[in-house]
């Protein structure tokens, strides 16, 4: 049974950031109705594991990890939604530019809200090769390649989790592929 009151094929909507994700979301909410979904839409509203997939809603649907996925029923429905990487780049930048300069600068000074300081607050080139490891950590989780770190690890933040991830390390700008023999 559900949280609506009806056993029903769990759906699984994996939102990756930037693919007409809301749009979708608010359909299949629509559809089963509220209370049927889960209350978990971003990975850090829960723990880790399981708890990102509480028991008993019809759909579960965010930017959640999903390695506990197999704490839901077996004929449960997966799905996720891609979309031309340098699009969704661009977009998810301009989005998080848009949202910052929206935000009072009460919030902008906020300690959580660096991404909307650095964003405001420099070149876009400056934005995306500068600041502290932890600033370039941010960048590279939700920049480089997200589908295949999220899709492998199936983690939001996964990326430091790939083996051989120095391998594939872009170079300087203008250095080529960014392959290393």
């Amino acid at each position: 049974m559900t949280k609506a009151g009806t056993a029903t094929t769990p759906i699984v909507f994996l939102h990756i950031p930037k693919t007409a994700g809301q749009t979708i979301h608010f359909e299949l909410a629509r559809i089963v109705g509220e209370e049927a979904v889960s209350p978990i839409r971003v990975h850090t509203q829960a723990e880790k594991g399981a708890a990102q997939m509480p028991p008993g809603y019809s759909l579960y649907s965010g930017h959640v990890d999903w390695d506990a996925i197999d704490t839901l029923p077996p004929d449960r429905f997966v799905f996720t939604v891609l979309r031309d990487p340098l699009e969704r780049i661009a977009s998810f930048y301009f989005y998080l530019l848009r949202k910052a300069e929206a935000a009072s600068p009460e919030e902008r000074a906020l300690p959580e809200r660096k991404g909307m300081r650095m964003i405001t607050g420099q070149s876009a080139d400056d934005y995306f090769f500068g600041g502290d490891p932890a600033w370039q950590r941010f960048i590279q989780d939700h920049y480089n390649n997200l589908y295949c770190s999220y899709l492998v690890t199936q983690k939001m933040r996964g990326r430091r989790f790939v083996a051989d991830k120095e391998r594939y390390r872009p170079r300087a700008r203008g250095g080529g592929s960014g392959a290393r023999a």
